[in-house]
């Protein structure tokens, strides 16, 4: 059976998050945040969940990848996990995910796919596998007041990056344009030791707009997340 997770969080202004019990409220402006340990084949995933049976034909038609179809069916599944009915993702051009009623992003890795969603806030979320490949191409994304040393930090700061600009994914911002505060090797070994998602300061340089995102280790993967009023 899949590894399933859902929480619920209602952010606030210091930047930490206040964790909920229970359901998701429909009109609160708090998020719910989901995570899907992908362990399934496509075959199996459709023999568990009767509803995906829909998307088969589109997705043995667009996807060749085994992968592929995996990340694509547990994505949906996930949303109706979430909301309790099954669901229609659309696009916008930019990409960006859209859900009738809701703000929504998505994200999936090697073995995970996540998703946040809000009604009121916009949201980004971001998922990768902690790898050393991350530090041959660490020049493309670190900026020179951004202090990141080794594969963990470089992986966290990268899954930062992707999710500021899906968070402001309309001004297709840049690596250079997202400053990260980034903690320490020791700040962000006690980070992976705490109970919930623990908060880090961002700038959208190119507006000056100051945000929080929050990250965790889920299994061997960095998960960050943020939303916006």
């Amino acid at each position: 059976m899949p590894v399933f997770s859902k929480r619920y969080f209602s952010p606030c202004a210091d930047g930490q998050l206040r964790c909920r019990p229970g359901s998701f409220v429909a009109d609160d402006s708090g998020i719910v945040v989901g995570v899907w340990q992908m362990s399934e084949s496509s075959a199996e995933l459709y023999e568990r969940y009767p509803a995906l049976e829909q998307y088969r034909p589109m997705v043995e038609t667009k996807y060749r990848s085994e992968r592929r179809r995996v990340e694509f069916l547990c994505v949906r599944q996930l949303l109706a996990e979430l909301l309790g009915h099954p669901v229609v993702v659309n696009y916008a051009a930019s990409g960006q995910p859209l859900l009738n009623g809701w703000q929504v992003s998505i994200t999936h890795t090697y073995g995970y796919a996540a998703v946040v969603l809000s009604r009121s806030l916009r949201v980004g979320i971001d998922a990768e596998r902690t790898s050393e490949r991350v530090e041959k191409v660490a020049r493309r994304f670190v900026r020179p007041d951004e202090e990141a040393v080794g594969s963990e930090a470089l992986t966290v700061l990268w899954t930062i990056k992707e999710t500021v600009y899906k968070l402001f994914s309309e001004q297709q911002l840049g690596f250079s344009d997202i400053r990260a505060a980034m903690p320490s090797g020791e700040q962000l070994s006690a980070m992976w030791r705490a109970a919930s998602p623990q908060p880090i300061a961002v700038e959208n340089l190119r507006t000056g707009q100051p945000l929080f995102v929050w990250s965790e280790l889920v299994g061997d993967c960095v998960l960050t997340f943020s939303s916006l009023s």
